[in-house]
């Protein structure tokens, strides 16, 4: 089962060393990156891990202020993708 969880002290690492092996570096940024920008507008941006029966699979940040919510940053590590974990995380975020 896929589901959106909150990054914690317990699963920071693991979101940290998420990988997409996307070509284009300024397509998809970091998660590290997606959390410090999560850190500096906390009042508008939340960051997920995504998880699949319990592994973390990959990671989103969206934005949630002014009634305008988007997904900022969306990547599967590698070693999931093209499993369908980014379709499902996709349709829990709508």
């Amino acid at each position: 089962m896929v589901e959106l969880r909150a990054i914690t002290e317990d699963n920071f690492q693991q979101c940290v060393e998420i990988h997409a092996g996307v070509q284009d570096n300024s397509f998809v940024d970091s998660v590290t990156y997606s959390l410090a920008e999560a850190w500096v507008y906390d009042q508008d941006t939340r960051p997920f891990a995504i998880y699949n029966n319990g592994t973390i699979t990959g990671f989103v940040s969206m934005y949630v202020g002014e009634g305008n919510c988007q997904i900022i940053n969306f990547l599967i590590d590698d070693a999931f993708q093209r499993k369908g974990f980014g379709t499902k995380a996709t349709k829990l975020c709508i």
